[in-house]
This record gives structure tokens, sequence and C-alpha cells, in this order.
């Protein structure tokens, strides 16, 4: 969950500094300057996510069980929408395998017996 939440917040402040590179690791280079402002809105997207994911396993660690399940269908999202424009195979991958990542995480953290009682255990 750490990963998850640190992960997040780097991808946004990637779109911040770098926003032509966060987009061709998106899979959906950038045409022209105009289209920028989608890259900045998925930063911000993934910034507060991750800070909403840091936050909760640091003070709710508990609440990841039903966090984690519920981010599973946003990378796989973004893999449909890259997709769907035309993004290269390994850029689809890479979501794909977000996914995957997620899910196993939402497994974990549903299986992970530390959880069981509030504030108990960080392993998830």
């Amino acid at each position: 969950s750490m990963c998850l939440g640190v992960g997040l917040c780097v991808l946004g402040v990637l779109c911040f500094f770098l926003p032509h590179t966060a987009a061709e690791m998106y899979g959906l280079p950038l045409q022209a300057e105009c289209s920028a402002p989608w890259v900045l809105a998925t930063g911000f997207r993934d910034l507060f996510l991750g800070i909403i994911t840091l936050a909760l396993y640091l003070t709710q660690p508990q609440a990841m069980r039903v966090y984690t399940s519920c981010l599973v269908p946003l990378p796989l999202a973004d893999a449909l929408l890259a997709l769907a424009y035309q993004a290269e195979p390994l850029a689809v991958a890479t979501h794909l395998g977000g996914t995957f990542g997620v899910l196993v995480l939402a497994i974990a953290a549903r299986c992970d017996p530390a959880l069981d009682s509030a504030g108990k255990g960080r392993s998830a």
C-alpha cells in the first residue's frame, strides 16, 4: 500500500513537471500544447489518489481492504482508454500490468489478518 501511494504521487508529480513524458508513458503522446490539460487532470487525479492511499494506510489500514478493491477498475479504464485511442501495445500492457498489481494488492489486503483490528499492522 505504501508503494501504491508513493507510486501514484510520483506519477502525479511527473504530469506537472514533465507532461510530455507522462503522456508518452500513458500511451497517448501530446499532439499539441492545447492537449496538455488532460495530462494535468490525470496528474491531479493520481497525486490525490496517492495522498489518500497514504493517509488511509497510515491512519486506517483496515480501510485498505475496501479502498484497494475500489481502485482496481481505474488502471483497467486507463488501458481501455489507451486502446481506444490506438496507443502503443506496450502502453496498454503497462496499464493492464497496473490493473494486475492493484488486483493482487486488493486480494492481499482482503486476506491480511493484521487488518482485522483497527490500527494494527501495516502489511497490506
